[in-house]
Formats: structure tokens, sequence, C-alpha cells
């Protein structure tokens, strides 16, 4: 009789402490739920019924705390823009923007595209939270790049204030016509991220069908030799051997590697990625922004494509691009623009042994205004601004073009024949008394008349990626 009621005092003891456990685990959900879904809208915000949540569409936060994971996961996720359920707008990215000064609250900043035809002032903000809760938030804040009025979508950047904590958003949506409300599907969010830290990264257009796995494969090697940090590559239809060199610096932690699913109206307006349209522009600004808001955290952010080097002077500055950029930017400036020293590949080439492309060419112009890039620090410039060759800076900063004594833009590309028109009266550029009567000539098509200067820097650089190069081609087995 003692141990059946020994053994029942027992039972009894654990199901208390199994309770006391139980109710304890239910209050601090309760007060964490309270704290998670309190919000401040910029100018109203409205709650909406639980709804049951969609697993269709899996969305979450990319929190500092499982960044680098979410890194390498985008290696293997393709990047799928998402329509919104008035369909005017094609989501992109979403990013949690905390350090903006002039704001009181944080943002979520949407990327994507929008119909050129769309006219509208206000729009709404769909944050979707834990469980499915949904809150609207009213806004007037976007930064449009406007496109050619060819072009059937224009650039678009909405600013959505926030002031929720970050694990409780699921993710965000965007309305423009008043009368609709936020959509109960998840299909029609897109998750929010957190923008990634550093010293320097590099934002590049995307790249796709047959780049050269060779020249990729050299200018991988001059970013890491020059101390860029951090490299976001966009791929899309890429060829095998190219992708090879993109997956082996993803590997080592140089890239970030995205690989675009698709863009849309596609369909409509091209047949071929390769195609030059207005449209294909806006999809290459639209990656640059993606790219910039990434990359939010880092202090600077150069923007150049795969046949661009940006190099500091390596005989008056040394190898480190970043040392450069310290002593380029004052405290006034948000960044500089970088004129090309254009190396013309149609030129015969000054050293046709060198086992580099980067080397054969090592002639170039002075530099030019032509496709112009630039470095800057995103925390001075206005965050829906950047794109491939410009971008604005915040009240307060300004921008300059940097002197080529300090650092230079080297740009491999073939000769353009409205090169003539454009540079024929600048004696710093083109032979002096060189006239052409036809501009169809030889001349004109390969670029004979610009003054040709060797440069030095380029040189360097080659000699140094060289044997890590030649090592790399044949552990890929990749021919020149």
């Amino acid at each position: 009789m003692r141990y059946s009621r020994n053994r029942c005092l027992s039972l009894l003891y654990l199901l208390c402490s199994i309770y006391v456990a139980f109710k304890c685990v239910s209050w601090s959900f309760d007060k964490r739920s309270v704290l998670d879904f309190y919000s401040k809208p910029l100018i109203k915000c409205k709650w909406f019924k639980h709804c049951v949540n969609d697993t269709r569409r899996n969305i979450s936060v990319n929190s500092k705390q499982n960044i680098s994971s979410r890194e390498r996961l985008q290696s293997f996720q393709k990047l799928q823009f998402v329509k919104t359920s008035d369909s005017t707008v094609y989501m992109l990215s979403a990013y949690l923007i905390t350090n903006i000064e002039e704001q009181k609250d944080r943002i979520i900043t949407v990327i994507g595209w929008e119909e050129n035809i769309s006219k509208y002032k206000y729009y709404t903000c769909c944050v979707r939270l834990l469980e499915g809760k949904r809150v609207a938030i009213q806004s007037t804040q976007k930064f449009v790049y406007h496109s050619d009025a060819d072009s059937y979508l224009n650039r678009v950047q909405f600013s959505c204030p926030i002031s929720l904590e970050s694990r409780s958003i699921e993710g965000v949506s965007i309305i423009t016509h008043f009368t609709r409300t936020c959509h109960k599907d998840a299909k029609f969010y897109i998750p929010v991220h957190m923008p990634l830290q550093g010293e320097l990264a590099v934002c590049g257009t995307f790249i796709y069908g047959s780049l050269s796995a060779n020249l990729l494969l050299e200018w991988f090697e001059v970013q890491r030799i020059i101390g860029v940090e951090k490299i976001v590559t966009y791929t899309f239809e890429l060829n095998k051997e190219a992708m090879k060199i993109c997956e082996h610096y993803e590997s080592i932690g140089l890239t970030v590697l995205v690989r675009i699913a698709d863009f849309p109206y596609r369909e409509k307006h091209v047949n071929s990625i390769d195609d030059r349209s207005v449209n294909v522009f806006t999809d290459q600004d639209v990656f640059a922004l993606d790219c910039h808001t990434r990359m939010y955290g880092y202090k600077y952010v150069l923007g150049i494509d795969r046949d661009e080097f940006v190099l500091p002077n390596i005989r008056k500055h040394g190898m480190s691009l970043i040392k450069v950029l310290d002593k380029l930017f004052d405290n006034s400036t948000a960044g500089v623009i970088m004129k090309p020293n254009i190396h013309v590949t149609t030129w015969e080439p000054f050293n046709k042994s060198s086992s580099l492309f980067l080397s054969q060419y090592l002639n170039s112009t002075n530099p030019v205004w032509d496709r112009v890039k630039y470095a800057n620090m995103p925390n001075r410039t206005h965050i829906g601004s950047p794109g491939v060759h410009d971008f604005v800076p915040k009240k307060g900063f300004r921008w300059y073009t940097a002197a080529p004594a300090d650092i230079t833009l080297h740009h491999y590309r073939s000769c353009q024949k409205n090169w003539w028109k454009k540079f024929k009266s600048n004696t710093n550029v083109v032979y002096e008394n060189r006239s052409i009567l036809n501009e169809d000539s030889h001349a004109v098509s390969t670029c004979t008349y610009f003054q040709q200067y060797q440069q030095e820097d380029i040189e360097i650089i080659g000699q140094l990626i060289e044997p890590r190069v030649l090592k790399l081609r044949q552990k890929f087995n990749i021919k020149q």
C-alpha cells in the first residue's frame, strides 16, 4: 500500500512539473508575440484577421544569425520574380534596412519592375507575419528609374517604413490599386533579407551565355589580389565552363552566386538575352540595384562588368584598393566616378605570346567619357538610386571624378563605330590632324585613330595572377 502511495505521489509531482513548464513556455511566447507584432506605420496600419498559412511558398527573414548559410543556399536556389496580386508590379527582392539616419523607423525596401503605364501616388506595403497575420502600411516613398518610352517596364524601389522585429516578418508584397487589400496567399509575397556587411564589395551586371571562362577566371583573380572581400555574381543560362569558375569562387567564399530564374515580359520583348534592347538594359539596372542593396552593410561597393578592372596606382599606392578608396573619400564624399581607359581588342595585341588575355592587350586609350563606372558608400547614397552607370548621393554628400593618378578603370572592349564621332575632336584621345573621309573605313572599324598608351599596372597585375590562373585552368580543364 505504501509503495502504491509513493508511486502515485511521484506521478502527481511529474504532472505538476510538466504543467508549470508548459505555462512558462506559453507565457514566453505570448510576451514575444506582443512585442513582435507592435508596429508604427508611416500613415496608417490596419490589422487583418488570422488566416491559414499557405506553405506553397517558403518565405523567411535572412537574419544576421543565418546570413552565412543563406549565402550558400543562394547557389542552389534560383532567384525568381513574383508578380503582385494586382498584376502591375514584379517584385524581385526585399531587404530590411536598419541604419538610415534620415528615417525614424527602419524600412523594408522592395526592388523590382513596374509596368511603364502604371500611374499611382499611394501604394500599400503588405507585411506577412508569423502564422499568416498581415499588416497593411500605406506609403508614397518610391524611387522610379524611368526607362525608354519603348520599354514595357521601369525599374522601381519601394520603401515601407516599419518598426516590427525582424523575426516576426515572413514576407512582403506591394499593392498599387487603392481598392485592393492584402492577399492571404503566401505566393504573392517575397522573403525579406538582411543586407550583408563588410568593407569592400563588387557588384556586376548578370552574366550569361557564352562568356569566356578564361576572361572570367582572370577577372576573379584580379579582384582577389586587390583585396575585394565579396562579389555578387548573377548568372542566367551561363555556359558550363564559366559556371565552374563561378562555383569555385563561391566555394572559397569570394562570391555570392545567384542564379536568375527568368525576367518579366521576356517572351514579349526579347528572343535572346543577347539582344541589346532597352528592356534588357532595364533588367540589368534592376539587378544592379538588388546588388547594391544586398551589400548595403559594406563600407564601399564597386559597380563594374566582367570585362572591366579597377586598379589602384600600384607603383604609388600598392595593391590594396581599399586603402586608395580611404584616401579618395572624405567626410562629404558619397562616391567617385571613373572614366575608362579602353583596351581596344580589335587592335593588334601588344603581347601575342602572353598566356593571359589581360596582358595581351596592354595598350589602352587615355580616360574617356564612355560607360563610366563608380565606387560608392551605400550609407551615403540614396537607397533606390544605384544603377549600372550612376547613383544619387544623399543630401549633404557629393560625387566627383577620380584622378587616374590614384585609381584607373580598364575596360576591354572591341572598337565601336560611334567612337569616331564621339572623340574625333579630343586631341587627348585621338591623333592630331587625323582626318577620316569615309566613316566606314578600316581605320574607324578598328579604332586605329586612337592614341595608344602602355599600362604598366596591368602588366604588374598580370604577372602576379598568372601562376594561379594557369593552375586553375589546368584544374578545370579550360583551354586558352
